[in-house]
């Protein structure tokens, strides 16, 4: 089980352990319900072939998965174009890797057939393609969340997927960071607008105190606290030293500052060298303003984080994706969906890559818990449905 899903988990089991103890529905001195023998699973099938690839369903993925170390998959539609024209580039690269025994089997998934799976994946917005870029690759390792892309312009072919995949096991290629291009009037409002090729020269700037929310556009704490951080912004909007500013950590990728969860708000301080202060108190403009005036110090009698919580009160986890099952690779496509025949928007390819535990097949939305878009965050850049939010 990725590790990153075990605070929801926990979250779970400990709700469920308030039955019985005068906090739960039955009371302290109800007998709880027999427990039923778990019900026996069906043995998953054996992936077909075509051509020398693996045909991929919900019922065979997690078999593929456990029998073969690496495994690339392209999501594609029979009526797409540019998915016609990757087949038989597909079909030998799969060929030439079989030959020399490389540790990567090719598999496909039909993603009108297959949508709860297409769904799952959401190939294009994880990996900020636009479709314009068409056809290209991405990578990502879920473990350490870190990106890869080839050669700007580079042709999908036989030859440049295996090399690819070749070279990024192989520690080859260096990691890939998703950034938005700067906005023209990044600096005209309070609140500034950070994105990844403007963070350094901003954030370290030695004569500015700069005050950062990392943020993801879904997040319901994010938009909670959203009014008191425009307040903050017009509060100091006078101070030369002093900048509010906001980043989307979803359209942005920092190597230096992985974000975990949302919103996270981190303080550099003006002066030589790169110090960082993370802020963990109160989202409120008075609490915001004494830890400005105090230099980045929040005051003792201000609450911190809960102790021993797993994320702090009010934050929204970074999405777990798929857990260090999978690795991905993306082929980029055009079109605008699955859905009523249309073409679709990417066409995918996903490098899955085993764990030393029991690969799982991924969730679709039919196993996730309800969730009201006022009270919990969907989780981009992996799958917007994927996410519960841990706040209150």
């Amino acid at each position: 089980m990725d590790g990153q899903f075990l605070p929801v988990l926990v979250l779970l089991l400990g709700a469920s352990g308030l039955c019985g103890q005068g906090l739960g529905p039955r009371g302290p001195l109800e007998e709880p319900p027999e427990e039923k023998p778990p019900e026996e699973k069906p043995p998953e099938e054996e992936p077909p072939e075509e051509d020398g690839v693996l045909v991929l369903s919900r019922q065979t993925l997690g078999q593929a998965l456990q029998e073969h170390p690496a495994l690339l998959v392209e999501f594609y539609a029979p009526w797409c174009g540019h998915c016609r024209a990757l087949a038989p580039e597909y079909s030998k690269a799969a060929a030439l890797l079989a030959a020399e025994s490389a540790r990567v089997t090719l598999a496909k998934v039909d993603g009108p057939a297959e949508p709860e799976l297409a769904e799952e994946f959401a190939v294009l917005q994880y990996f900020g393609l636009k479709a314009q870029e068409a056809p290209t690759l991405r990578f990502i390792n879920i473990e350490t969340t870190k990106k890869y892309a080839p050669e700007h312009g580079a042709p999908v072919t036989a030859a440049t997927i295996t090399d690819f995949c070749r070279t990024v096991l192989g520690g080859g290629v260096k990691p890939y960071h998703l950034s938005q291009e700067v906005p023209p009037d990044w600096d005209q409002r309070p609140v500034k607008t950070l994105v990844g090729k403007n963070f350094e020269q901003v954030a370290f700037d030695e004569t500015k105190n700069v005050f950062i929310k990392f943020y993801a556009p879904w997040c319901a704490h994010c938009k909670e606290m959203a009014p008191a951080w425009e307040e903050l912004a017009e509060k100091y909007r006078d101070h030369e030293d002093v900048i509010i500013a906001e980043l989307d950590a979803t359209a942005n990728e920092l190597e230096a500052f992985p974000v975990h969860g949302f919103p996270t708000l981190k303080y550099f301080p003006a002066g030589p060298g790169r110090k960082v202060i993370d802020y963990k108190g109160a989202r409120d403009l008075e609490t915001f303003s004494k830890f400005l005036d105090s230099g980045g110090e929040l005051p003792a009698e201000e609450p911190a984080e809960v102790p021993g919580a797993a994320f702090p009160v009010g934050v929204c986890p970074q999405a777990p994706g798929l857990g260090p099952v999978l690795s991905r690779v993306a082929v980029g496509g055009h079109g605008q969906g699955w859905a009523e025949g249309v073409a679709p928007s990417w066409v995918s390819v996903i490098l899955a890559r085993k764990s030393q535990e029991t690969p799982r097949n991924p969730r679709t939305r039919s196993q996730e818990t309800p969730r009201s878009p006022g009270t919990s965050c969907s989780c981009p850049p992996s799958a917007p449905t994927q996410e519960l939010c841990l706040g209150p």
